[in-house]
């Protein structure tokens, strides 16, 4: 792996584990139930979306590790996407203008780049490791 690539690897895995502390600190300490309805709604939503999304930051790094060298691509999109959509929920749930919400619209097109960078990977992967069993 080249330098630059461990650098990006380094900092997916930092930002992600960040992610992962802040969903752990907002889940084990905000008092949802003294939230309204919607805020609550809003927070669980973006709660919900933040870890999926952490976790796929992560398996991505895993996959790069493998041999699928496109998905080191797909973490900063995860990563984008989380900052957008989770980011947009949480002011919003803060009384933010409603109009924010429609930056969880730019974080879930990062989702699902991010996804798509992740199957191709997946789809690299075992084309090459399907020539490599084929050739032997």
């Amino acid at each position: 792996m080249r330098p630059i690539e461990m650098g990006v690897n380094s900092a997916a895995t930092a930002l992600a584990a960040l992610s992962g502390l802040i969903y752990a600190l907002i889940t084990g300490f905000m008092p949802l139930h003294l939230l309204d309805h919607r805020s609550a709604m809003l927070v669980d939503s973006g709660l919900r979306l933040q870890a999926l999304h952490t976790m796929a930051a992560l398996a991505s790094l895993s996959v790069t590790s493998w041999g699928g060298v496109r998905a080191r691509f797909a973490p900063p999109w995860f990563l984008a996407g989380i900052v957008l959509y989770t980011g947009s929920h949480f002011w919003v749930a803060a009384e933010a203008p409603r109009q924010l919400l429609l930056l969880a619209r730019a974080g879930s097109m990062c989702f699902a780049i991010g996804w798509l960078i992740l199957i191709l990977a997946g789809i690299d992967l075992a084309m090459r490791r399907g020539a490599s069993t084929t050739s032997v």
